[in-house]
């Protein structure tokens, strides 16, 4: 699966153009006072497994490369940044190990807006049955 800059900016201005016709489409409000501003939280990042260079210690750094001719790009990550496989929470070591396994599988980083900080990075791959002792 190949995720391209361009399909991500399409998809994106798709959203916010329905997000702006919803809007319209709503009742006019009491006062102008009551609408708040919609703000961006995070951004997000989709591309392969294999196109993440994970960082070797924690805090660190995490390098995206989203498309061959694009410019990687450095993101910082700290205690606080969660590792998802498949919405089961992993630790940094296991995903890494399952990203060397599925260098083809989708993985969506999630980067705050503000600090720059990874918040989240998801794969989507199953995670190894843990058996207890």
């Amino acid at each position: 699966m190949s995720f391209h800059p361009a399909r991500i900016r399409l998809s994106a201005t798709v959203f916010l153009s329905l997000c702006a016709a919803l809007v319209q489409a709503a009742p006019p409000a009491r006062q102008a006072s009551t609408l708040l501003p919609m703000i961006a939280a995070e951004r997000a990042i989709e591309v392969e497994a294999g196109s993440i260079d994970w960082p070797s210690a924690v805090p660190g750094t995490l390098t995206v490369h989203a498309c061959a001719s694009c410019a990687a790009e450095r993101y910082v990550t700290d205690a606080g940044t969660l590792y998802l496989a498949r919405n089961a929470s992993v630790s940094a070591a296991e995903i890494q190990s399952l990203a060397r396994a599925s260098m083809h599988a989708p993985a969506t980083v999630l980067i705050d807006v503000k600090t720059h900080v990874v918040t989240r990075v998801l794969l989507d791959v199953a995670t190894p049955v843990r058996r207890s002792p």
